[in-house]
């Protein structure tokens, strides 16, 4: 015979939702960065816990990286800077996985270029940036990279630099003589400064054309001159009727540039007629049809190029070999004036 069963509802039931949730440990955020955790879950109720689920796999607390360090700019060409720095002190607790490099020519990096570095086989690192405007001031600052993006970035020291290189020969090279122990010459600006202000000039003289001769001082021998000072210079203590050849050199930051040789390209000191008296005033005469005349000295040679200095700023000539008097009077005495 079948049997039968009855069945009575004793309590209605109830289906629950899936039990999920996120929680973020520990509240006071004292996980070090880059250090793998567990977790494990448990669930409660009022008769206690259940058997822990454990998580599959370990993660890490990290942040983006902080600044690289050391991050140092130089110039390889008239068109290429160069930057080198070093990682982060802190990478955030995660790899490095590349680096930012930001060049503008605006200091506020308004509107800039970028290019990367992702090759990290040993720092320092070094990137070059081509296709520069030769003179023109770049800045450049670098950042760095984990899986959480890119850190604050570190300007480069110095904070930005002009892509150049040596510059045009000097123009107006001049030699005169002033007298028979001095020889004078003067130079110009260059044409192309190379992309860098210049900061000196170089006055090399020689008893030889190619500037090799087997004689030391004062026959042989050169001078750096400052750029904002000087535009002509005279050598001293030189032989009377010996031809010395005399070539100037432009300097930037890329050192000296191509030597201009004087023009003649060789003279000889020699004895000449003094220069020019200045500062002369006239006034009128204590007796009728008498005029008083009044000067100085000559200060700048015959050939009308100070002895050194420059043309707005012109410097005294030295005296002669055993003293006496400047020798913008031609190395000979003066003995009158007309």
């Amino acid at each position: 015979a079948a049997a039968s069963v009855t069945v009575t509802n004793l309590l209605n039931g109830e289906t629950f939702a899936t039990c999920e949730g996120t929680h973020e440990v520990p509240t006071d955020k004292a996980l070090a960065n880059g250090q793998y955790y567990y977790a494990r879950v448990f669930a409660l109720n009022e008769i206690g816990y259940s058997l822990p689920q454990i998580s599959p796999t370990s993660q890490k607390p990290h942040v983006v990286p902080g600044s690289p360090t050391s991050v140092v700019l130089s110039v390889v060409s008239e068109t290429e800077l160069r930057v080198l720095f070093n990682p982060p002190a802190d990478d955030g607790g995660d790899t490095i996985t590349s680096y930012q490099i930001d060049y503008s020519t605006s200091s506020s990096f308004d509107s800039f270029s970028s290019v990367f570095v992702t090759y990290l086989a040993a720092a320092p690192f070094t990137k070059t940036i081509s296709g520069l405007a030769t003179g023109v001031p770049v800045y450049v600052r670098v950042s760095a990279a984990n899986t959480q993006g890119y850190g604050d970035s570190a300007s480069s020291v110095p904070t930005f630099l002009n892509p150049y290189q040596p510059s045009d020969a000097p123009t107006q090279v001049f030699l005169r003589a002033t007298a028979d122990t001095m020889l004078t010459v003067s130079f110009g600006a260059p044409v192309d400064n190379g992309g860098d202000d210049i900061i000196s000039y170089r006055v090399q003289w020689d008893i030889t054309p190619t500037f090799n001769g087997a004689v030391g001082v004062p026959n042989k021998g050169s001078v750096d001159l400052d750029a904002a000072l000087y535009s002509s210079y005279t050598i001293k203590y030189l032989t009377a009727g010996q031809n010395y050849y005399v070539r100037v050199f432009a300097i930037n930051s890329a050192g000296p540039g191509t030597a201009a040789l004087a023009s003649p390209s060789a003279l000889a000191p020699s004895l000449q007629v003094p220069g020019r008296p200045h500062t002369i005033t006239a006034t009128t005469g204590s007796s009728a049809g008498e005029i008083l005349l009044s000067w100085q000295r000559p200060r700048i040679p015959a050939h009308q190029i100070p002895c050194s200095g420059l043309v707005t700023a012109p410097n005294d000539c030295d005296a002669g070999i055993g003293g006496g008097v400047p020798q913008s009077n031609g190395g000979a005495s003066i003995t009158g004036d007309e």
